[in-house]
């Protein structure tokens, strides 16, 4: 894959949450993909689907968010987004890709 290619799902991982598309967001990571910087890791696909559907249903409801920044190197993509009501607070997500899906999605900062 791409780096622009792998720029754009680690774009696109955000956004389809954002948007409520489930089916889209467990479609860009792989089946064994592990999601951390969340109290407990998250593994595979449909848990880090259920862990959006959580946030954005449970724990803030209305999430918005705005993405700031996407940084490509090869098979790693950093994408930060300003989030909440005021878009006040920001989190970087640090996606590792390979075989165009994401593996590994490392969350940093807070969207609350």
């Amino acid at each position: 894959m791409s780096t622009n290619r792998n720029a754009d799902i680690a774009r696109e991982s955000i956004e389809s949450a954002l948007r409520k598309d489930w089916e889209c967001l467990r479609n860009l990571y792989a089946e064994d993909a592990v999601l951390e910087g969340t109290p407990e890791p998250m593994r595979g696909r449909d848990a880090i689907v259920n862990l959006w559907q959580g946030c954005l249903y449970d724990e803030v409801p209305g999430l918005q968010g705005e993405i700031t920044n996407v940084i490509a190197q090869g098979d790693m993509v950093a994408v930060e987004w300003l989030v909440g009501e005021d878009k006040k607070s920001a989190e970087v997500h640090v996606c590792q890709l390979r075989a165009g899906k994401i593996v590994a999605n490392r969350i940093y900062g807070r969207a609350t």
